[in-house]
């Protein structure tokens, strides 16, 4: 498996819902493969508002080598315990 140090707190770009509202398919920015990697996906749910968190970070096994400083965009399937309940509402 793979393992990364510390997960850093990683802004997603886009989070697109399932049908049924038990899948999200988060896309996000990191660093390149082989350098970085995602260590997981949190999400927490409070008065009916989830907030999703990237986690992503260095591998260890890159530690102390040179990667080279760029982004590519990522996406990874996140499965809930519940589905989400959306209201339909668009915003004003």
């Amino acid at each position: 498996p793979t393992v990364i140090g510390d997960g850093q707190p990683t802004p997603w770009e886009s989070i697109t819902v399932s049908p049924d509202g038990t899948t999200l398919t988060v896309t996000y920015w990191g660093g390149v493969q082989g350098c970085y990697g995602l260590k997981g996906v949190e999400t927490a749910s409070a008065d009916g508002v989830l907030t999703v968190t990237v986690l992503t970070g260095r591998l260890q096994s890159a530690m102390g080598k040179m990667c080279i400083e760029q982004v590519v965009l990522y996406s990874t399937i996140v499965t809930l315990d519940q589905p989400l309940i959306l209201d339909g509402a668009t915003g004003a």
